[in-house]
C-alpha cells in the first residue's frame, strides 16, 4: 500500500473523543471498522487498513493522543514499520508517525517540534 489513509473526525467524532474507557472502545471498534470501509479492499478482497499492523498500530496511536489533539494530522501509512516497543511514550514528539520499529521517538526531528529561541 502506497497512499496514506487519511482519516480526519467529525465534529461527533470530536465531541465524543474523551479519555474514558467507553469512548476509546468506541473509537478502537466502530472508528476502525469506519476507516477501514472507507479506505477499502485491494484486489484480493483484503481490506488496504488491514494490509499492515504498522496501521492498526498508528490508528490506535492516534485514538490515544487525539482527545487532546497531541497526535497530529490522521494519516495512516503503509510504509511505516511495525513497532516492536510502545508507541505511547511521547506522542507529542513522533506523533503516530516514528520511522523505525524500536526507537523512543523516530518521528519528526527536534528541529520540526521545537521553536528557536
Amino acid at each position: 500500500m502506497k497512499s496514506p489513509i487519511n482519516a480526519t473526525k467529525s465534529a461527533w467524532g470530536q465531541a465524543n473523543h474523551l479519555p474514558t474507557a467507553a469512548k476509546i472502545k468506541l473509537f478502537q471498534q466502530a472508528g476502525w471498522d469506519e476507516v477501514r470501509l472507507k479506505a477499502g479492499r485491494n484486489a484480493k478482497g483484503v481490506y488496504h487498513a488491514d494490509s499492515r499492523k504498522s496501521i492498526k498500530q498508528q490508528y490506535s496511536c492516534h485514538v490515544a493522543g487525539g482527545y487532546a489533539n497531541i497526535a497530529g494530522t490522521w494519516n495512516l501509512e503503509g510504509w511505516r514499520p511495525t513497532r516492536t516497543k510502545t508507541w505511547v511514550y511521547q506522542v507529542q514528539h513522533h506523533q503516530c508517525n516514528w520511522k523505525t520499529a524500536n526507537n523512543r521517538y523516530g518521528g519528526h526531528s527536534s528541529k520540526a517540534v521545537l521553536k528557536k529561541h
